[in-house]
């Protein structure tokens, strides 16, 4: 799966060029997958080669990626708690 930000320029964050997103991308792999190692993967880019894109080539790159691995959503927290499915244990 990649997650790819919209080239968007907001009060809070400005992903207006290519290079802010490459770099707002590498920020947020660096700051996720210590926590999440079995989901973030890598940042790639996504190029021009021939008539068409390819993700991770060596043509001229158009975008920036997050590759994630897909993560079953039925397992968030949110979800759980709403199922009341999360074990609460006693720390003491």
């Amino acid at each position: 799966m990649l997650k790819i930000k919209r080239a968007v320029r907001l009060p809070y964050l400005d992903f207006s060029t290519l290079e802010r997103r490459r770099r707002a991308s590498e920020d947020e792999l660096a700051i996720n997958k210590p926590h999440a190692p079995a989901i973030y993967r890598r940042v790639v880019p996504i190029t021009l080669e021939g008539d068409g894109l390819t993700i991770g080539g060596s043509g001229p790159v158009v975008e920036w990626a997050v590759e994630m691995t897909r993560f079953d959503e039925s397992r968030t927290l949110d979800r759980l708690a709403a199922q009341d499915a999360i074990n609460r244990t006693d720390p003491t």
